[in-house]
């Protein structure tokens, strides 16, 4: 996912950023709407006595990462928001950390000490945002089980949060939106794994194992060759590379991109930013398809894909693969030089 593309590019990384993006988008109504409706309708399932009203705060009722001072040491809750009919506290996690039993006992602690002070008419209220696959649910259920009655605590998960966004028509009207739940889908969000007996079959046999080293070896030498410099992308989708202009910035991927090759049956694709496709030269074009194909061009996130024809594949397999390498080679930096030379010119 290139900067281009995402206004969250390389920002949400940890626990503390997401945060910060967390609070962000509560300056929104409508996603503070759909936050706590969902919140309550985990509570309804329950017979829990928190109604709507009650959770219902605006964005200067948040106090992010407050710390709080308990019997044995300083403690910091992600989010804490305070109104005058609920305290809630909301602990995010994005990966596996554990909560530790002291900043359980800090956080129960503070909230009974709080609600004591509004003569127990406060509803007390902890949520634990985390991703559906967290590797202590077990643990968290405990926890959740085992809490004393004064407090009302849930679980949400960051796939409910994504699907109620997506649901609610909200990120098709909104970038801000449509980047934010992106990033959810691409970072948090878990992806089941599904294989049958034939897929087992194939990752035990060699020949497989060899054609993806091979293919991914073309990937490597041509980031070896290019005289442009690059910066690998490996993901759990895509194993490639960008290459950068004169500016530094990304302008052409090359790589195997997993989505395409399952969805098309095309494993090496070319990636160039569709907004700048059209500075391209005619001589350059006609290189272009002339080893990847035009016909299936897939457009995504700004970036217009070019699989490499199978029929050019087959016709430089053995020792001719160093001419493909070459070739696929000069041609990206035939596109780089390009599109630099243009921006230099427009400058000018």
């Amino acid at each position: 996912m290139p900067r281009d593309c995402n206004i969250f590019y390389n920002v949400f990384t940890d626990e503390n950023s997401t945060t910060e993006i967390l609070c962000n988008m509560f300056q929104f109504s409508c996603f503070r709407d759909l936050f706590i409706r969902e919140i309550h309708r985990n509570f309804a399932n329950d017979l829990s006595p928190v109604e709507v009203d009650d959770l219902n705060f605006k964005y200067e009722n948040i106090d992010e990462h407050q710390s709080i001072k308990g019997e044995e040491e300083l403690g910091r809750p992600d989010i804490v928001v305070k109104t005058e009919t609920m305290v809630l506290l909301i602990e995010n996690k994005i990966n596996d950390a554990e909560l530790t039993e002291p900043q359980r006992k800090l956080y129960r602690d503070y909230l009974n000490k709080y609600s004591k002070k509004r003569d127990g008419n406060i509803k007390r209220v902890i949520v634990f945002l985390i991703p559906s696959d967290y590797k202590h649910m077990r643990e968290l259920d405990s926890i959740i089980e085992r809490k004393p009655n004064y407090l009302y605590a849930k679980k949400l998960y960051w796939d409910q949060l994504s699907d109620i966004l997506r649901e609610s028509g909200i990120p098709e009207v909104n970038i801000v939106f449509s980047h934010f739940n992106s990033i959810i889908d691409d970072k948090l969000r878990t992806h089941p794994i599904s294989l049958e007996g034939k897929d087992v079959e194939m990752m035990y046999n060699k020949e497989v194992a060899k054609s993806i080293r091979e293919l991914l070896s073309v990937v490597n030498e041509i980031r070896r060759k290019t005289e442009h410099k690059t910066s690998k992308n490996i993901t759990e989708d895509e194993y490639g590379m960008y290459v950068k202009d004169d500016k530094n910035e990304e302008t052409v991927w090359l790589g195997v991109y997993y989505k395409f090759w399952v969805d098309y049956e095309r494993p090496l694709w070319l990636g160039i930013v569709s907004s700048k496709i059209n500075r391209i030269s005619s001589k350059t074009k006609r290189k272009l398809f002339n080893v990847f194909e035009k016909e299936y061009v897939k457009r995504e996130e700004g970036w217009d894909h070019f699989p490499l024809s199978k029929e050019y594949f087959e016709a430089h397999l053995g020792k001719a693969g160093k001419s493909l390498i070459n070739d696929i080679t000069d041609l990206i930096d035939s596109i780089v030089d390009e599109l630099s030379a243009v921006g230099r010119r427009r400058k000018l």
